[in-house]
């Protein structure tokens, strides 16, 4: 899958189709949980409103914004998440962003939903890979969510200690030692 085209004229184009009037669409963020969530947040809604959309930014707090994330009747237009997927499994990301009785998710498809568990099963690593390509394919074609930035997680450390940081962002402790 190749990255969606930067389009602001096609995105004024498409608003326009769609007889978009001005109203009110809310996106709903917090502050201080992810690296540079505010400012990715304040973007997306400059970036949104330069095309046409009357955003209202909210920033709750974080407690107030899980409640919204994982309680779908309180679910705003759009919300800005982080997701992470340690275990390197595309299950975690379609089951909590696409599937609809994900955590993550107010996205309804009943034969994606299949797929989603269909594949959660398969034994055979060709067959779920394939699975996974046409469920991602099928997120691409008709996107839930929009995937911004991959955050690299930064660590500070003394000259005394000898750690190498791992690719699923886990710190456990019996990897570290020092000099």
């Amino acid at each position: 899958l190749t990255p969606y085209p930067y389009d602001p004229a096609k995105a004024k184009a498409l608003l326009a189709e769609a007889g978009y009037n001005g109203e009110k669409v809310q996106l709903v963020s917090e502050r201080g949980r992810w690296l540079k969530d505010t400012e990715i947040s304040e973007a997306v809604a400059d970036m949104l409103r330069s095309v046409g959309f009357n955003v209202q930014l909210t920033f709750l707090s974080f407690q107030e914004w899980l409640a919204t994330l994982f309680d779908v009747t309180r679910a705003p237009d759009m919300q800005f998440s982080s997701h992470s997927n340690p275990m390197f499994d595309a299950d975690r990301t379609f089951t909590a962003c696409l599937a609809s009785t994900g955590t993550q998710s107010t996205y309804q498809n009943v034969e994606l939903d299949a797929l989603i568990d269909e594949a959660r099963s398969e034994l055979d690593p060709k067959v779920r890979q394939s699975m996974y390509e046409s469920i991602g394919k099928t997120a691409y074609d008709d996107p839930a969510w929009a995937s911004l930035v991959n955050v690299k997680d930064i660590y500070g450390l003394s000259t005394r200690v000898a750690w190498e940081p791992r690719q699923d962002g886990r710190i456990l402790l019996s990897e570290i030692t020092l000099k």
